[in-house]
């Protein structure tokens, strides 16, 4: 009898004790959702910023040095580092032909300047093409460049619609020459304070425009 005694009161306690620690945990304060981890865009709600003693880590790529949380809000995907060099390389093509229209030359760093080429298809030598090296232009035909770093008021206006830390932004205003502004846009607070730092760090802010918005 005493044996049985001392087991009820021992499952009493335990379910006690359940009841204690159940009491306890919903008492305690209301745990926040884990957000899942940020892509190459930032996922943080609009109005929340970076806490301001946040460590960082620095990222060089292309011409462009980026300083990343540490606590990877805004994730750095180094698997689209290809990406980006295809997309500097497209725009820089893409400004070279619009601008050569209106008679504006770019200027890419460790490109060849193009040696001119001019072809004689005279009636008297039809049969035969006679090169000559173009001769330098007259000082009041000098054509107009366009170099990288500079605005060119003419140039191309590019938006990023989801721009997170402002990688692929600022390597446009450090990589490629022929740009009025570039927009590096996101929804996210945190992405856009830390677009703001990147600009600064970079020394783009002349070309890189933050802005917070729904890319829609």
């Amino acid at each position: 009898m005493s044996h049985a005694r001392a087991v009820l009161r021992f499952t009493l306690s335990l379910r006690s004790a359940g009841r204690l620690c159940s009491a306890r945990f919903m008492e305690g304060p209301p745990h926040r959702p884990v957000s899942p981890p940020a892509m190459e865009n930032g996922t943080a709600p609009c109005g929340e910023k970076r806490p301001p003693d946040t460590q960082e880590t620095t990222v060089t790529e292309g011409s462009a040095k980026i300083a990343f949380p540490s606590a990877n809000e805004v994730f750095y995907n180094p698997v689209q580092e290809f990406n980006r060099d295809l997309t500097c390389a497209v725009i820089t093509e893409f400004a070279r032909i619009r601008l050569g229209a209106k008679g504006i030359q770019i200027k890419v760093p460790g490109e060849k300047e193009v040696q001119k080429v001019v072809v004689d298809l005279s009636e008297q030598e039809q049969d035969k093409a006679v090169l000559k090296e173009g001769a330098d232009p007259a000082p009041g035909n000098q054509p107009r460049t366009a170099t990288v770093g500079e605005m060119c008021e003419e140039g191309l206006r590019v938006l990023e619609g989801l721009a997170a830390s402002g990688l692929r932004s600022i390597r446009f205003a450090r990589e490629v020459p022929g740009l009025r502004s570039v927009v590096a846009n996101d929804a996210s607070a945190r992405a856009v304070d830390l677009i703001r730092h990147n600009v600064q760090l970079n020394e783009v802010a002349h070309l890189v425009q933050p802005s917070q918005a729904d890319a829609r």
